[in-house]
This record gives C-alpha cells, sequence and structure tokens, in this order.
C-alpha cells in the first residue's frame, strides 16, 4: 500500500546545522568515523524546504521550517555490535 503526503512536488530540500561550525551541511553521517564534525554527533538544528505548484498565477509554493533536535548523541541500541564497542572505546579514550 502507498500513502502520498503529498502531490505536486517541485523541490525537497534538507539541511542540517553543524554546531561547530555553524554551517548548514547538505548531508548527515553519524556513524562514518572519518567525519570530524558529525561523526557519533546529530546536528543541533534540520531545516526542510518544500516547493509545490500550483500557487496562485501559477507561482510555486514555499514552505520552510527549522527544527531543533531534543538530543545531540545518536541512540546506540541499533548499532552492530562492533561499531558500538568502537564508539565506546573512543569514548573511553576522549575521542569526539
Amino acid at each position: 500500500m502507498v500513502s502520498v503526503l503529498c502531490e505536486d512536488v517541485l523541490a525537497f530540500d534538507v539541511q542540517y546545522l553543524e554546531p561547530i561550525t555553524d554551517t548548514w551541511l547538505d548531508s548527515w553521517d553519524s556513524s562514518q568515523s572519518s567525519s570530524t564534525y558529525t561523526f557519533n554527533r546529530l546536528p543541533l538544528q534540520v531545516r526542510i524546504r518544500l516547493t509545490l505548484k500550483g500557487g496562485e498565477g501559477d507561482r510555486p509554493i514555499k514552505l520552510a521550517t527549522k527544527v531543533m533536535l531534543g538530543i545531540q548523541s545518536p541512540l546506540s541500541f541499533a548499532l552492530p555490535k562492533n561499531q558500538l564497542q568502537q564508539i565506546l572505546s573512543q569514548q573511553a579514550r576522549g575521542i569526539k
């Protein structure tokens, strides 16, 4: 079964606020240790932009919002065991 949430979508954009550099990023991956800023952390905010067709005079309808996240560390109960052990080991050594 398919449920349509919204029709006539022209654009859907999500960006993530990195709190250390105060920069909006186009992607976020908390699981990659090669990422200095995002590893084992969540963004401070998420910005969502939606553009729909069908506005007055055939102009697009633009909607935007920012959502503050209530947690800063990702939940670890769903991580593979070896990855969770790596994260805990790095935290114990003081590596962020």
